[in-house]
């Protein structure tokens, strides 16, 4: 993250091109605010790099107004411009819908084509990110009833209904994904007999298939007033709720003095649904998809400290169900062949 005086003027220019053209959406005041600050020059732009994404953030010199996030995607890059399209879309129709009060969404203020990008604008949430801050047994609680209402509404709304109307019933989604990844970022090739163990997550995933949408810590926002505000959509899946239990849980830059455990615990009291022994069995097979990717993409792009992170917890799962090809499976990603 930096300060960057070109990117200043690039977000200046996007921005005032964008009101000009009429594209913003927001309510008066905010685009008053909006208008204020990049014509009165009353603000900082920082710049944050993602994992793929490069954002934004503009935020006045003083005064209480937020600010704003520009995410710029060039078209060239089909897929991220579809994902920024795909977010915008399903923030519009949460905000028209208006039922949310377990957390606090980003209010979309405008989509529109810049020059050759994509340009999505959103109100800045308030606070500090939850990696930034110790999760105690209350944010936890609460992280975990954000969870449960953000799959809640993303399936409740036209774009999320299309998304589970048109689910493919395939029986291998999970076991064809972790061997795409081991043969894409890694050496490990595993057939598809050895995976098995997933059935039942399958079956999960096909009886009451839910939008999941990468949950982790970096996606959440502890605000000021203790609620939790949540962003960053450019991921949505159809699977089982427990992915993203897991995204949150098994992040490593997680800052917490709850184990695991406990964490599971909270989150199955909180938004859980069935017998406890179900929905553990359903988050450690789950737990173990989410690590064995993460592991797979940390190694490639050379973040070994998290890949090994990942590995453990995929381990610490597979060590927890009744299915020794699970541990199988771990044992031969962590002991690829030469």
């Amino acid at each position: 993250m930096r300060d960057d005086s070109r990117a200043l003027k690039l977000c200046n220019d996007v921005v005032r091109f964008g009101i000009a053209r009429g594209a913003f959406e927001a309510p008066r005041p905010i685009l008053a605010h909006v208008e204020q600050m990049v014509t009165g020059g009353d603000c900082k732009t920082v710049y944050v790099k993602g994992y793929e994404t490069d954002t934004y953030l503009v935020t006045p010199q003083s005064g209480s107004f937020s600010g704003i996030v520009i995410k710029i995607v060039p078209d060239a890059n089909v897929r991220l411009a579809k994902s920024v399209a795909q977010e915008a879309t399903v923030l519009r129709q949460v905000y028209i819908c208006g039922e949310t009060s377990l957390c606090v969404w980003p209010t979309p203020l405008a989509f529109y084509q810049y020059e050759d990008a994509h340009v999505s604008v959103l109100l800045k949430i308030a606070g500090s990110a939850i990696t930034c801050v110790c999760v105690d047994t209350r944010t936890a609680a609460a992280v975990a009833q954000a969870i449960c209402e953000i799959q809640r509404c993303i399936g409740s709304v036209p774009y999320g209904r299309q998304m589970l109307s048109i689910l493919q019933a395939s029986s291998t989604y999970y076991a064809s994904k972790i061997r795409q990844w081991l043969q894409k970022y890694t050496s490990v090739t595993i057939g598809e007999e050895s995976l098995r163990f997933f059935d039942a997550l399958e079956a999960r995933r096909i009886a009451v298939p839910t939008i999941v949408s990468d949950r982790s810590p970096a996606n959440f926002i502890a605000m000021n007033n203790g609620d939790i505000g949540c962003f960053d959509f450019g991921l949505m899946l159809v699977g089982v709720p427990q992915e993203d239990w897991s995204w949150f849980i098994d992040d490593p830059r997680l800052k917490t003095t709850l184990s695991r455990n406990q964490l599971i615990d909270i989150f199955g009291v909180e938004c859980g649904t069935g017998i406890p022994t179900t929905q553990e069995l359903a988050y450690h097979l789950a737990a173990m998809f989410v690590c064995i990717k993460q592991y797979c993409l940390m190694h490639e792009t050379g973040r070994h400290e998290m890949a090994a992170h990942y590995m453990r917890r995929a381990s610490v799962s597979a060590d927890a169900l009744p299915f020794q090809d699970a541990k199988k499976l771990v044992h031969i990603i962590s002991n690829p062949p030469r």
